[in-house]
């Protein structure tokens, strides 16, 4: 059972000058000056300066990203064009004929490349390594031996070259040398018919 001692006694009012003993939470604290900030009015041409300037961050954080992948995509482009440019000597024995000159090399790639000679796949090799701008040719020593398959020579041989591209790596390309209508091919063709 109570007793009156345990029980405030209420006279009807109500006393607004006592303090709570309570600490106040934190986490009310942030609720409310969050609906404080909330309840700022921001003025519309700040928030359409704020939109434009990041649309026009984003627009150019986007061309920057779009130029460098144009720009690495064209350091490892490679597109390299061979012809017979002379013809030294040629001849050869046992179905086979051994021809000695020169070939050009055209870089039709849109970056500078260094076309090396150590990529001989045993039927065409190159000597020396030289760089070749875009658009450039360069004469390379060469030599080839073709295979005289029933008494005709290949009309097209295909070429590895060790091609080092403006991004730094080394890479093996694969062409191919028109053979038919140049020196190499006639002299092909006449070792051919005597073997």
């Amino acid at each position: 059972m109570r007793t009156p001692v345990d029980e405030p006694q209420l006279d009807g009012a109500i006393d607004l000058g006592v303090v709570s003993d309570r600490p106040t939470k934190p986490a009310l604290l942030v609720r409310s000056s969050w609906r404080a900030w909330l309840s700022n009015r921001v003025p519309v041409y700040v928030l359409v300066a704020t939109v434009l300037a990041g649309f026009l961050v984003g627009a150019i954080g986007m061309r920057q990203w779009d130029a460098w992948r144009h720009q690495a995509r064209q350091a490892s482009e490679v597109t390299l064009l061979v012809a017979v440019a002379g013809l030294d000597s040629g001849g050869g024995g046992a179905g086979r004929v051994t021809i000695e000159g020169s070939v050009a090399v055209v870089n039709a790639g849109p970056m500078r490349v260094t076309v090396a000679g150590d990529a001989a796949s045993g039927v065409f090799s190159l000597s020396g390594e030289r760089p070749i701008p875009s658009g450039g040719t360069r004469r390379f020593k060469a030599t080839a031996v073709l295979d005289c398959s029933e008494g005709v020579a290949p009309a097209v041989l295909p070429v590895d070259l060790s091609v080092t591209t403006a991004d730094g790596q080394r890479r093996v390309v694969t062409t191919k040398l028109q053979l038919v209508g140049s020196t190499w091919f006639d002299t092909a063709m006449r070792a051919c018919s005597f073997a």
